[in-house]
């Protein structure tokens, strides 16, 4: 798909299968608002691992494995190499107002940080989170009222309670943001009272 010139207002709502650093050069200087990318670990060197759980050990999770693919097996020259072309990418594409969340493993973060560094890309901030089941992040919302920025939790929970929402409206509050709190998950009754009551800062919504 050749993407040169377009509107990216045309491009919304759309799913483009295509090489993400041949897709991004298609599209206009300065265009996205945000951009969120879980690029190849390079993890796929080895032997092959895996965990299936019949020995519960605090802090393994559910079952398991390790990734072996040739996609997720370069050479550090070449991974190097296809990073600073797509973060390059993606510098150009963003707004100046924009922001960018990056995916990664203590096997490739390193790479990206320093990579980070010489494009000068500002890392404003990183978090630690438990996989399949939440996450955080901050965004710009555009409104009447200008650029309204928020700290954004998702939690995967099949039912959100009042110590759920009050944790993370604390965590909120000590970044003087207010919280925009995402979740697949119903709020339970008492939860919900204490949300209109106490917790001006919240917007919750489920997905």
């Amino acid at each position: 798909m050749t993407m040169k010139d377009t509107n990216i207002k045309k491009l919304l709502n759309t799913i483009i299968i295509q090489d993400c650093i041949e897709g991004m050069k298609g599209l206009p200087d300065k265009s996205v608002d945000l951009v969120i990318a879980d690029p190849p670990y390079n993890l796929s060197k080895g032997n092959n691992w895996k965990w299936d759980n019949s020995v519960v050990l605090k802090g393994m999770g559910g079952n398991w494995n390790k990734v072996m693919e040739n996609w997720d097996n370069m050479d550090l020259q070449d991974y190097w190499l296809f990073s600073m072309l797509w973060i390059n990418e993606v510098k150009r594409v963003l707004k100046p107002s924009g922001s960018l969340w990056v995916y990664g493993t203590y096997h490739n973060i390193g790479i990206l940080n320093v990579i980070f560094q010489i494009l000068k890309i500002e890392i404003l901030n990183e978090e630690i989170v438990k996989k399949d089941k939440e996450f955080n992040f901050l965004v710009e919302i555009p409104s009447n009222l200008g650029r309204l920025k928020y700290f954004v939790k998702v939690r995967n929970k099949k039912k959100i309670n009042e110590g759920d929402l009050s944790l993370e409206y604390n965590e909120a509050q000590a970044k003087s943001l207010p919280l925009l709190f995402l979740t697949n998950g119903d709020i339970a009754k008492k939860a919900k009272e204490h949300l209109d009551k106490n917790l001006s800062g919240i917007v919750f919504k489920k997905f």
